[in-house]
């Protein structure tokens, strides 16, 4: 693990659009929200899906990122739709931590709540990024793999779990989200390769 130093490092991107999901994981997500927030992008909004809620509440998210958390009951409250044009602005979208649930709704576009809409709305141009966190025996099963496969064939970044401790059973297994430093520079690699792309085709 290399140590992240926020005074040595400008940040990746200007706009971060990072959807929650209903994982575990996401009760962890304070602090990895504030490193983001920090480290990765100048601003950072914040999409929550309902199972999200069940770890963590919009207002402690919206302290943290500095703006409002947004959850499926925002996706037609706003005259400008929010899906879209936070989709449009985003530099990068991060699913952390990534659920099957989503990885489902992703890999068949089926639009079901504010975030997979939102992602499905993303241009091609902008990369968008799952860290997954399941129990292991859920990150093989074989319709998850295939999600995996649907997801990253299309062009999407879905980035394997490591070994952690399993919250139902203390044991440590595979399945658990990469530590911040490591995502740190697979995001820089993945916005750098677009860069270049993008300067290659200008």
């Amino acid at each position: 693990m290399t140590d992240l130093s926020p005074h040595a490092r400008a940040r990746l991107c200007k706009n971060l659009v990072l959807g929650i999901t209903g994982a575990v994981a996401a009760s962890w997500m304070p602090p990895r929200l504030q490193t983001l927030r920090a480290l990765v992008a100048d601003e950072v909004n914040v999409v929550m899906t309902r199972g999200a809620l069940r770890f963590l509440t919009p207002l402690a998210v919206s302290a943290i990122s500095g703006q409002p958390a947004l959850t499926d009951e925002d996706m037609w409250n706003d005259k400008r739709v929010p899906h879209i044009t936070l989709s449009r602005s985003a530099d990068l979208v991060l699913v952390m931590p990534a659920s099957a649930r989503i990885l489902a709704s992703c890999a068949r576009a089926a639009c079901d709540d504010f975030l997979s809409t939102l992602i499905c709305a993303t241009p091609d141009s902008t990369p968008v990024v799952f860290v997954p966190s399941m129990n292991e025996t859920m990150w093989r099963n074989r319709l998850v793999t295939s999600n995996v496969a649907l997801l990253r064939d299309a062009g999407y970044h879905v980035i394997d779990p490591i070994e952690g401790i399993e919250v139902a059973t203390g044991h440590e297994v595979y399945g658990g989200m990469i530590d911040m430093p490591t995502l740190y520079h697979t995001l820089a690699a993945i916005l750098s390769q677009r860069r270049e792309e993008s300067f290659q085709d200008s």
